[in-house]
């Protein structure tokens, strides 16, 4: 049954043509009731979406009919050169206003997958056992092949990180006392606003700000370090990270290292602001005083609040938590390293956790001596018992410096700006943008431009995602393969990569290597789902040997990034000691190279002997591989 004809029918705009062909195939099939009903489904979830909503036409020409007549083009010439002539003149004056303020700105300072596969290699599920389990309640780098797209440099490889810019010092712009009151509606220190519909410089300018914020009586609230673009956006689309030092510490560490970090992501879309605690450690009372900043930079400058996110060391990262805990309905993400667990007990549950729930990010070195890594796996596995997504880096060796791994926050900063808050509702100008979405065919015209692939990564999160859901549906493979390019830009809704390893035998190459270059980076980022259909990928037998391999590579270039064997990277050493005995020699040596170095001599496993010769080091390699994720209740934790 064509796609088409069944939008036309959801849509109401089927004719009497129409009409009989689809009795006409239902009588043949009955069955496919089904599918329309499922597409019924699927419309009326985005038409809730634009309730209310006019469609507005978008800045993208429409592409030309291929028979115009000349009255046609008369008329259109009539309109077309006045309005043309006018933007000249609009174009001109920009550019001079433009040259001058350039100028003046030079001047000034789930299930095992073995047995999904033919030889089986049977794991224990059950989670490592964690000290001290805090009371819960209830239970639970990318692999981008370049295809001929409009899309081709949007999507091009992140580039390399740019040198470490050095800070400016505090005298650049010295510290204020900014009362806290609703009086304060504009940015402080005379930062520059202007429209900014297009990305500027990705090494754009950030102004620093260090000063003290002070109630209505002149008290103090809190003392900052704060980096923001200096150019403004003239809509509410910037995201805000928190910086809460370790005990002891200060305002004037975190800043600088998280913008050099994002810089490395793009161009820096958000107000990073590093905060100070109102004695040497953060506590409980600090509370109140952050919720106050968060106001203020919300008042203050053009902050989009779905992008809210905390980031925390030490000390830092038991106060992220602790906040995060409690104000689930404020922030997006939260990203805690070396930090003790400050879950308020007991955490909730959402409603729907698939979708409701906020993320988190989490580090921590094994060898910590001043925060024990416990802290951590308890936090973890708080969140799995819960339902949350979340991200688990843990270093063998490390200790209590893992803030300073270079990669980790670079990690993090992609991470993060990702996220937006999934149950927050939407701007009006964000709904009224999206509208432009709301015709299939329009959708997938304007997914093929620039202009609108921005706009569907700046809005995000599930209302974006179900314009893209529909998009993989599509008959023209460029449409499905920029849909699934741009998931990785996004948050990727629960349940996305399921959808998105429907297209892995997809007949273009192109929308095969997006796929696989957006379940590898959500994978990268504990997407049980992704990671289960790229597994199962390159176990299968069936598929290419080359992307295979390209899977197999991309996959064991990040478990060396995820450190110690855990719940969240089981699969991939099941895949490896499972491609032991593949057909191909290629990839029995990408496994068994990623494989740790084990005694004796990595049980004399060589991939280019014979089935004979291999079969008692990979006998060996099973066994090690059920002995490390057995039950704990059967073992000692294998991770200490």
């Amino acid at each position: 049954m064509s796609d088409r004809l069944i939008d036309r029918w959801v849509s109401g705009s089927a004719s009497a043509e129409d009409r009989a062909e689809l009795c006409e195939l239902l009588e043949k099939d009955p069955l496919l009731v089904d599918r329309l009903l499922r597409a019924a489904e699927r419309e009326c979830d985005l038409a809730e979406l634009f309730r209310g909503l006019t469609p507005i036409s978008t800045t993208v020409a429409p592409t030309a009919p291929a028979r115009t007549t000349r009255a046609r083009r008369t008329r259109s010439t009539a309109w077309w050169l006045p309005f043309a002539s006018g933007l000249a003149a609009a174009l001109l004056v920009t550019l001079l206003v433009g040259h001058l303020t350039n100028q003046r700105r030079a001047e000034s300072p789930s299930a095992p997958l073995a047995e999904r596969m033919a030889t089986p290699v049977a794991p224990a599920r059950k989670a490592p056992a964690v000290d001290d389990p805090v009371t819960l309640d209830t239970t639970p780098p990318p692999v981008v092949t370049k295809d001929h797209t409009t899309l081709e440099q949007f999507f091009a490889d992140l580039p390399a990180d740019p040198p470490a810019e050095s800070a400016e010092p505090s005298s650049a712009r010295p510290p204020s006392a900014v009362p806290l009151g609703p009086a304060l509606s504009k940015p402080v220190t005379g930062m520059q606003v202007a429209k900014r519909d297009k990305p500027t410089d990705r090494a754009q300018h950030m102004d620093r700000l260090d000063g003290e914020l002070k109630d209505a009586d002149g008290d103090l609230v809190m003392r900052y370090s704060l980096r923001a673009p200096h150019v403004l956006p003239s809509r509410p689309e910037l995201g805000l990270v928190l910086c809460f030092h370790g005990a002891g510490g200060n305002e004037q560490w975190l800043a600088d290292p998280i913008v050099n970090a994002l810089r490395s992501q793009g161009e820096v879309t958000m107000v990073v602001a590093a905060l100070k605690s109102k004695g040497p450690n953060w506590g409980a009372a600090d509370e109140s005083n952050v919720l106050a900043f968060v106001e203020w930079a919300k008042r203050t400058y053009p902050i989009d609040p779905r992008r809210i996110v905390l980031q925390g060391v030490s000390n830092g990262g038991w106060m992220v938590s602790h906040f995060g805990s409690r104000h689930g309905d404020l922030v997006a993400g939260v990203i805690t390293l070396c930090g003790g667990n400050g879950f308020e007990a007991p955490v909730k549950r959402p409603g729907n956790a698939a979708e409701t729930g906020f993320e988190y990010y989490v580090v921590h070195g094994t060898a910590d001596e001043d925060v024990n890594v416990k802290n951590a796996r308890g936090i973890t596995a708080a969140l799995r018992h819960n339902g949350y997504r979340y991200v688990y880096r843990e270093f063998p060796g490390a200790g209590h410096d893992v803030f300073s791994d270079e990669d980790t926050r670079r990690d993090f900063a992609g991470w993060l700006t990702r996220l937006r808050h999934k149950t927050m509702p939407l701007p009006d100008d964000d709904r009224k943008a999206l509208a432009a979405f709301a015709n299939r065919d329009e959708a997938e015209r304007l997914l093929l431009t620039d202009e609108a692939a921005r706009t569907l990564v700046r809005i995000g999160g599930l209302p974006a995602e179900k314009i893209l859901v529909r998009a993989l549906r599509a008959k023209n493979p460029h449409v499905r393969a920029t849909a699934a390019r741009l998931f990785s830009q996004t948050s990727t809704l629960p349940g996305a990569a399921t959808l998105l390893a429907g297209l892995l035998d997809d007949k273009d190459a192109g929308v095969r290597s997006a796929v696989i270059a957006t379940l590898v980076r959500s994978a990268g980022w504990n997407d049980q789902d992704a990671l289960t259909a790229l597994c199962r990928f390159a176990g299968a037998k069936g598929n290419t040997a080359g992307e295979r391999l390209d899977v197999v590579r991309a996959l064991t270039a990040t478990i060396a990034f995820r450190c110690s064997p855990g719940p969240e990277n089981q699969l991939i050493y099941e895949l490896l000691v499972y491609l032991l005995d593949d057909d191909d020699v290629s990839l029995r040596a990408a496994a068994i190279s990623t494989l740790p170095r084990v005694l004796p001599e990595r049980f004399a496993y060589d991939p280019s002997a014979s089935s004979a010769d291999r079969r008692e080091p990979m006998r060996q390699w099973r066994r090690w591989y059920l002995e490390l994720f057995a039950p704990s209740d059967d073992k000692g934790d294998t991770r200490k």
